[in-house]
């Protein structure tokens, strides 16, 4: 992780002509094919390889890969774009995002509230779709857009979707996963969050502002629908804890069982 967040860090300052950062990547992918045939097979592995066989929470978790990479791609671009295109100076740039952080806090409970009446896709799904909006409503800015109608609504339409929609995928990917493993899974969960925003930053930050917010759009909805067509999250999550341990028996139980057998053995 440090070696790939390193190379798109020198992508995104130096320019993707930088031989140092296609060394980083590089070394990154030789990392990550160590660990890949190391972790496995240790007794003290880093990621929940039980749950994480469950392809439709692989689903959620490419979801927030996608839009950890657009929603931080959004807001970086837009940071660059009030100031050195609307002229705002640093501390007008900060009041104007004031309302976004409001927004965040608003959307927290009631996403909260309603993750617990509605199923975890549809409102994920549709908490996606109104980020991409928001999106694409600021790729209609230009160098003379007015604060209150063009990027007042667009920013607090983002910030509100926002937390509808990582509430409930955060709770449908940790939907029935072990105590033992909620720690790994959560892990996993938000390393896949920042690494993607990580590479989004590099990815859109070299387009002009316009395209880099359309391009998040299209990222934005394509995963929300790719969360609309999971099975994962189709009823409530109603009174369930987060690395709530399963029976004695049922499926999860019994793979992990398998899994740590599995490990004793050498298998």
């Amino acid at each position: 992780m440090v070696a790939l967040l390193l190379a798109l860090s020198r992508l995104t300052t130096r320019g993707w002509t930088d031989p140092g950062a296609y060394a980083l990547l590089g070394l990154a992918g030789l990392l990550l094919a160590v660990f890949v045939r190391a972790d496995p097979r240790s007794p003290r592995s880093l990621l929940p390889y039980v749950p994480l066989r469950d392809r439709d929470r692989l689903a959620v978790c490419g979801t927030m890969f996608a839009m950890g990479a657009a929603l931080l791609a959004t807001t970086y671009g837009l940071t660059l774009f009030v100031q050195d295109v609307l002229g705002y100076g640093p501390l007008r740039a900060g009041i104007a995002f004031l309302p976004s952080s409001l927004g965040l806090l608003a959307a927290a409970p009631l996403a909260a509230h309603l993750s617990g009446r509605m199923p975890a896709r549809l409102l994920g799904g549709f908490g996606g779709i109104g980020c991409a909006a928001g999106m694409g409503w600021l790729a209609l800015a230009e160098p003379g857009t007015h604060y209150v109608t063009g990027l007042l609504g667009p920013m607090t339409l983002i910030a509100v979707c926002r937390e509808l929609a990582f509430v409930p995928l955060t709770l449908a990917a940790m939907d029935g996963v072990e105590s033992g493993d909620a720690g790994g899974m959560s892990a996993a969960l938000n390393t896949m969050l920042q690494v993607g925003g990580a590479l989004g930053v590099a990815v859109l930050s070299a387009l002009p502002a316009q395209p880099a917010f359309a391009a998040a759009a299209a990222t934005t909805a394509a995963a929300a629908g790719l969360v609309l067509l999971s099975r994962r999250g189709r009823t409530p999550l109603r009174g369930r804890a987060l690395g709530e341990r399963q029976r004695a028996g049922s499926p999860g139980s019994a793979d992990r069982t398998e899994a740590a057998a599995d490990r004793r053995t050498g298998g």
